[in-house]
């Protein structure tokens, strides 16, 4: 199956009915998504997401797009599941900011060997108790390339929060979470907390 590309346009994009769900779904292989439920009451195995869980191979690529949490959205939920062993996304060129999750993952949410990669991105402003930006979860990747995780919250990994046999790399990026940025501590090199 060959990576599929989701292009955003240069426009902030919230999370609404039609928008980017529709554009994942149809990267996804799924076609258009007809529903009318609103995209903040997606169910994944670990809480509502924008997106559709991720178990296939998707790239949201742009330049300069901001996708932002409704701020009059009354649920928590994140940006997106992705779902191991098969699922992969790929972000490139997009600010997600707003996130928010009462227990994992403020934005992004890696789990059972999926594959997360960041490339000329930021993720700011999330909330979560484990993984304010980005929770790595039983066994899964995250890689990050010049890109910025800032203004995040959590009990436990502001920015990152790497689960059981999780692997992260952080590659040219800027971690500006204050305090604790990587939990548990040593386990995301490069980044102190």
């Amino acid at each position: 199956m060959r990576d599929q590309a989701v292009r955003l346009t240069d426009r902030p994009r919230r999370c609404r009915p039609g928008g980017l769900r529709r554009d994942a779904n149809r990267a996804d292989g799924r076609g258009p998504d007809r529903s009318r439920r609103a995209c903040r009451r997606q169910r994944g195995g670990l809480g509502a997401n924008a997106l559709p869980q991720i178990t296939g191979t998707v790239t949201l690529l742009s330049r300069n797009t901001t996708t932002r949490r409704d701020p009059d959205a009354s649920e928590a939920f994140r940006i997106a599941e992705i779902d191991g062993p098969n699922g992969r996304l790929t972000v490139d060129g997009v600010t997600a900011t707003g996130g928010g999750c009462l227990e994992y993952a403020g934005t992004y949410l890696p789990t059972d060997g999926a594959t997360l990669v960041l490339r000329h991105s930021a993720v700011t402003n999330s909330t979560a108790n484990y993984g304010g930006a980005i929770f790595v979860d039983q066994g899964s990747t995250l890689e990050v390339h010049d890109s910025g995780l800032r203004n995040s919250a959590a009990l436990q990994g502001g920015a990152v929060y790497n689960g059981p046999r999780s692997t992260t790399l952080l590659k040219r990026t800027r971690v500006d979470n204050t305090p604790n940025k990587c939990r548990p501590v040593g386990s995301v090199p490069a980044c102190t907390s």
